[in-house]
């Protein structure tokens, strides 16, 4: 016994080679943000790739992440954006950001209608904040439908009017 145990090698601990999924995954997504050309040339990969690193990238890269996708406007963009954007434990200015995203790539959505009816319905919402976040969403330019439940929801919600308070979530310049 004792001569099979002096044979036998002692096995070295940590032989594991350690990585750490996050720090690659946001290294891959630094990739492709930097890289539109590799982005669009590997797009089926790409996209789940850049939507699992936003949960883990810190603001900025996040930023450039939401101007990649909404390049590639299609509504498994558009969703990951929507729950971002009324996630309350969320960092404010992300879900502006993600409101920002949501109003530029709303219009080339093949049916825009089911983002629709949930930023009306979150219009509705307690949480002033995700009101305001979904009327900017719902503001994006050319959208004419939503304009009367925005106004008869912020008439509700204040003396002064609602169309006033649409136009302002438009932006001045945008007609009712």
């Amino acid at each position: 016994m004792e001569e099979i145990a002096r044979k036998v090698k002692p096995v070295k601990k940590n032989r594991v080679i350690e990585f750490e999924p996050r720090e690659r995954l946001l290294e891959k997504a630094k990739k492709y943000v930097e890289s539109l050309e590799s982005f669009f040339e590997e797009a089926d990969r790409a996209i789940p790739l850049l939507l699992k690193a936003m949960k883990y990238a810190d603001r900025d890269l996040r930023r450039e992440i939401m101007v990649v996708l909404g390049s590639f406007a299609k509504a498994e963009i558009a969703w990951p954006l929507v729950e971002m954007m009324t996630d309350p434990s969320e960092n404010e200015e992300v879900r502006h950001d993600a409101s920002v995203h949501l109003s530029v790539i709303g219009p080339f959505l093949k049916d825009p209608q089911p983002l629709r009816d949930r930023w009306l319905k979150e219009i509705e919402s307690a949480d002033a904040q995700r009101r305001l976040h979904a009327a900017f969403a719902l503001g994006w330019e050319g959208v004419q439908h939503p304009l009367q439940p925005l106004a008869i929801v912020f008439q509700g919600r204040s003396s002064q009017g609602g169309l006033s308070q649409v136009r302002g979530a438009r932006g001045s310049r945008a007609p009712l």
